[in-house]
């Protein structure tokens, strides 16, 4: 069994995996933690959580033949904290994982593929011209299961519009050269 986890920004995370037949229950664990109090504003804690590896190719499997038999098939896309957040860069503007290869092969084998996608920045879409619409929610919290059904099932309409450009390709961002050195960003281009 694999574990999954993330922490916010300046947390650590250890994975640790535990093949089936390995070790038996009662699983011995130790942890040493030390915090420095001058350097931390935040209250420390270890958060210890076990989650089974999900068998990634079942999943797509099962996703291609629902949107087969499916009159219309809605993929929801984005980020996840380990991948976006406020506290670290993304290492480009891909979709994290498999996420691309999902959407192209459920629209495949479903012409009213309707994608949302769930990021807090703008998202390559390689696969845009191959589906029939695309909502993109701006990570929207905990209500993003009642306020996406209202719009998909047209009870609302969303108004609001994308706040930022979304590139075609990566080569079309006009950001390319704002590579961070030794940890600083240089924003010398001006107006």
């Amino acid at each position: 069994m694999a574990g999954e986890a993330s922490a916010g920004p300046g947390g650590a995370v250890r994975d640790v995996q535990l093949l089936q037949g390995s070790i038996t229950p009662p699983w011995p664990l130790s942890c040493d933690f030390t915090a420095d109090w001058r350097r931390s504003c935040c209250p420390a804690a270890i958060r210890l959580g076990i989650v089974p590896a999900p068998d990634g190719d079942a999943l797509f499997r099962a996703a291609v033949e629902a949107a087969r038999r499916a009159d219309t098939a809605i993929v929801v896309v984005g980020s996840v904290p380990t991948t976006e957040s406020e506290g670290f860069d993304r290492p480009g503007l891909a979709l994290p994982g498999d996420q691309d290869e999902r959407v192209r092969r459920v629209a495949e084998v479903n012409d009213r593929t309707v994608v949302v996608v769930n990021a807090d920045m703008p998202v390559l879409m390689p696969w845009a011209d191959q589906v029939a619409a695309i909502g993109y929610c701006w990570l929207p919290g905990q209500a993003i299961g009642d306020a996406l059904a209202d719009v998909l099932l047209g009870h609302t309409e969303p108004g609001d519009r994308l706040p930022v450009t979304t590139p075609v390709v990566e080569t079309d961002s006009p950001v390319l050269h704002s590579v961070p050195d030794q940890d600083r960003l240089d924003y010398a281009k001006g107006c």
